[in-house]
């Protein structure tokens, strides 16, 4: 609370009127002074002084016997002549005491002095009298009524503290509820705020798969609109969350590792995706290019493989039985986990890093056909049924069973 501004006030009691027309009548022969100033009356000591103690006295100069009455509460002073008695106001009779009180905390504990006294009116330009006025001041003085007591040993007094049990010298508070960060689990997850990667998603274990500092509860690291602790695929955007396999990991995190070529040493040449519908044999590509490569990744099925188009990465090579062009083609296909079409199983060729690839869903082996673009299921026993597999970047043998 503020003291009162000075503003003149009117006296309204008949004897208030004639004890001052008195004065006013004298100070008119002389030279009317203006009423004093807060900086005039407040000497003794300043406005804004800190006692330093747990008690002070006020004395007010430019008023001697001038009957003032005065309050230290804040409140506004009763000013009836020279009766200061109702409430909490007192007549001033050379000091204001002021005292700290038992639920008083604190080095600078504020005492609002306000007072209220009778003055003349200033006269006319002709002498004229006017009429008394009640003039209001007021001033701020503090007293040290000993420093607060501060539990959590954090700088902050417990009665400001916004948590007084656990030390928080910042004293954080994200919501702005009052209460601090070090005390509150908004989420309720048992981690409190101070120290929570989620402030308003529970995340009990505080998962933060990119370090990021922002939980996986309430992170999207690739702006998807699927938050991390969902997402199948948190570094590449994917909306729609695809997963072929079903295996937990999307469609496009799968796909984009290493890339393998298939070659056929008996014929020369390598598997190719011709279109997005169909895949064949082809002369091998220096530096194999997208068209002749794949990614190969395990299935739902155990021992058993998909192989994709690295040119079309939703596209798998099936064996399909009765398909687009003629029976028993191998063509690419959207991948479907559950199509055993598209289920490839490995097995050693009885030659040193050579391997056989049969479909779960029929017992011949991928062969490359007797002339260039040919290639289809056939007896397992031809050495055109017969593959070496390759890294694409590194060009190493690989064996397909430990990818």
């Amino acid at each position: 609370m503020q003291y009162l501004p000075a503003k003149p006030k009117k006296l309204g009691n008949a004897l208030q009127l004639f004890a001052l027309a008195l004065i006013a009548i004298l100070t008119t022969a002389c030279e009317w002074v203006p009423p004093p100033t807060v900086e005039q009356i407040f000497l003794t000591p300043a406005p804004e002084s800190n006692f330093g103690d747990v008690n002070g006295a006020v004395v007010l100069s430019e008023l001697e016997g001038t009957p003032t009455c005065y309050t230290t509460d804040g409140s506004a002073p009763f000013y009836d002549l020279a009766s200061c008695s109702s409430g909490t106001t007192q007549l001033y009779t050379g000091s204001i005491d002021l005292n700290c009180v038992a639920e008083d905390v604190g080095t600078a504990v504020l005492r609002i002095v306000n007072l209220a006294f009778g003055w003349p009116g200033e006269p006319g330009p002709n002498g004229e009298i006017a009429l008394p006025t009640v003039e209001y001041r007021g001033a701020n003085f503090y007293l040290n009524c000993g420093a607060d007591p501060d539990g959590d040993a954090d700088g902050i007094p417990d009665t400001e503290d916004n948590c007084p049990s656990v030390p928080n010298g910042g004293q954080e508070d994200w919501n702005t509820n009052g209460i601090g960060d070090a005390c509150e689990d908004s989420d309720s997850d048992l981690v409190m705020d101070d120290v929570d990667n989620c402030l308003t998603t529970p995340n009990t274990p505080q998962a933060d798969w990119d370090l990021d500092g922002e939980g996986d509860a309430c992170d999207d690291s690739d702006s998807d609109g699927v938050l991390d602790d969902t997402d199948n695929c948190r570094s590449d955007a994917n909306p729609g969350q695809e997963d072929y396999d079903t295996d937990g990991i999307g469609n496009v995190c799968e796909v984009g590792g290493i890339s393998y070529y298939f070659y056929n040493p008996r014929t020369d040449r390598c598997m190719e995706t011709v279109s997005s519908s169909n895949v064949d044999s082809r002369a091998c590509v220096q530096n194999t290019p997208a068209n002749q490569a794949f990614y190969v990744v395990e299935s739902d099925s155990a021992g058993s493989y998909t192989i994709l188009s690295v040119v079309s990465p939703n596209e798998c090579v099936d064996y399909d039985v009765g398909g687009v062009f003629s029976s028993d083609d191998i063509v690419t296909n959207g991948c479907n986990a559950g199509n055993s079409g598209m289920q490839w199983v490995f097995s050693d060729a009885g030659v040193v890093d050579q391997y056989k690839m049969s479909p779960r869903n029929n017992s011949g082996c991928l062969r490359d056909g007797d002339s260039e673009g040919e290639i289809h299921p056939e007896t397992c026993g031809s050495t055109k049924a017969d593959w070496e597999i390759y890294d694409r970047d590194t060009h190493a043998l690989i064996n397909p069973n430990t990818l």
